[in-house]
């Protein structure tokens, strides 16, 4: 009996289309009737799932891996309608031709060809009514929606409003809205806001702590003065472009929060302070420093550039309250100073530690590579492989390759450890690797300390031998990590 695979999608836009249940029971009996059947293993489902892309439809991905495969498991999938298996023509036609190619047939059951030309004439003309029903349907969403913005009526959730009846009404949250408003017109930054009340548990209607953006998106809401907000083209708002031109106000169904003076107040100081540091004249934008893309928080966030009346640096997770709640500031010359410290105190102890977070790679001096790492990350990469495999991502031939590969790197490296282990004895390497780690690292001091040398010079010398070095707040202490 032939072997057979099945492709379910149902959509949230289409009401008229058969359930998933439904769905599958048509495509087995149809497969029936062909001689064949589809296995469990070969009916899948993407459900409630747009079909416009298939990058976003991990089913499809997984039966299309599998049906091109050398070999593949079935010579057929069978849909319902063509547009279960894509609304986008292009993609339509490149994933057919290419399942075609390697002996897989698409078939629609509730949509039969006729062979030859004419059927694939057909067929192209229902891949282009499927997708043009994707791209009206889209248009007659953005009109519906634009009439019902028209009418004032709820679109959206939005922070201290439930919506009743297509209408906002005031929730427990209403009050953070006016502390939000007040708060910033009495001089409170957004950042000191977003903190203080994420301390008293108030949460977005997301669930999500709040952020500066956040505070931001109150404030420029004028929902709470009873105005909706809406685009004509969909974007500029979910983009907070909000003096994009395509933004329109209309009166809205919902009780004011906020004064219009109060409103208008705060939208002139935000505006103003906007204007004091535009994106793209903020004088530390893009600038080059030190230890960029090296140093980090003790919390694992990035140290990045922060411009204050010297230049110095600061955790990216505490700038965008990501967890870290202590301010990690410091100046780029104290930085600076200690870091140099702190690689000749290593120097003076000859004291390199690794960093247990790097990749292993094999170092390209003189000093003796750890074999037994080496050989312990490419074991890894084997397993990893082989999860890739399991999950459908890879084909058998994709895997046999990778694997071939890596097995190979894995004797390579035995051999050197074997013809290492020979030439020299454990402390005589664990000697040859310190004396080249104590060369490299006054090497990379006098590179920092010569005035001479770029800062972008200095950066990429740095990354050659360090890893990272971690600034623990607590003590100002750093931690330096080698490669």
């Amino acid at each position: 009996m032939n072997i057979y695979a099945g492709y379910i999608r149902v959509s949230t836009d289409d009401q008229t289309e058969y359930s998933p249940d439904s769905q599958m029971k048509l495509l087995r009996e149809q497969a029936k009737k062909d001689g064949g059947m589809i296995p469990e293993e070969y009916m899948f489902s993407d459900p409630g799932i747009s079909g416009k892309d298939a990058a976003h439809r991990p089913e499809f991905n997984r039966m299309i891996s599998l049906a091109k495969q050398k070999n593949p498991p079935f010579n057929r999938i069978y849909v319902w309608k063509f547009s279960r298996f894509a609304r986008n023509q292009e993609e339509s036609i490149v994933f057919k031709n290419m399942l075609r190619k390697n002996g897989v047939e698409v078939i629609s059951i509730s949509e039969p060809l006729v062979e030859g030309a004419f059927g694939s004439l057909i067929e192209r003309i229902i891949e282009w009514q499927d997708e043009y029903y994707l791209i009206n349907l889209s248009g007659e969403v953005k009109r519906g929606m634009m009439e019902k913005a028209s009418r004032g009526e709820a679109m959206c959730r939005v922070f201290g409003l439930d919506i009743q009846e297509n209408a906002y009404v005031k929730n427990a949250d209403n009050v953070h809205v006016v502390d939000i408003f007040e708060s910033y017109d009495r001089g409170e930054s957004f950042r000191s806001i977003a903190r203080r009340l994420n301390d008293a548990g108030v949460r977005t209607p997301r669930g999500n702590a709040l952020d500066n953006r956040f505070v931001e998106y109150v404030l420029r809401n004028p929902i709470y003065i009873g105005k909706l907000r809406w685009s004509t083209e969909g974007n500029p708002c979910s983009k907070r472009k909000y003096d994009d031109p395509n933004i329109r106000f209309f009166d809205a169904k919902a009780p004011r929060t906020v004064s219009e003076e109060l409103f208008t107040r705060v939208q002139e100081k935000i505006d103003k302070q906007k204007a004091l540091y535009t994106k793209t004249d903020r004088p530390n934008t893009g600038r080059p420093w030190l230890l960029k893309g090296i140093a980090k928080c003790d919390c694992g966030g990035a140290m990045v550039y922060a411009s204050a009346k010297e230049p110095s640096a600061q955790c990216n997770n505490y700038n965008h309250m990501r967890g870290c709640t202590v301010s990690h500031h410091i100046s780029q010359e104290k930085l600076k100073n200690s870091f140099i410290l702190g690689l000749r105190n290593c120097c003076a102890m000859d004291n390199y530690e690794s960093d247990p977070l790097a990749p292993i790679v094999p170092k390209t001096t003189g000093a003796t590579p750890d074999y037994e790492k080496l050989i312990a990350a490419e074991q890894r990469k084997l397993k990893r492989c082989a999860d890739a495999f399991q999950a459908g991502i890879d084909t058998i031939e994709e895997y046999a390759s990778n694997k071939k590969e890596i097995n190979e790197r894995i004797r390579s490296i035995q051999d050197e450890l074997a013809k290492q282990s020979s030439d020299l004895s454990p402390e005589e390497r664990k000697a040859a690797t310190i004396k080249d780690y104590r060369e490299r690292t006054m090497a990379l001091i006098h590179t920092l300390e010569d005035d001479q040398v770029s800062v972008e010079s200095k950066n990429q010398a740095i990354k050659l031998l360090i890893s990272r070095v971690v600034f623990h707040k607590p003590d100002n202490s750093l931690i330096i990590y080698f490669k």
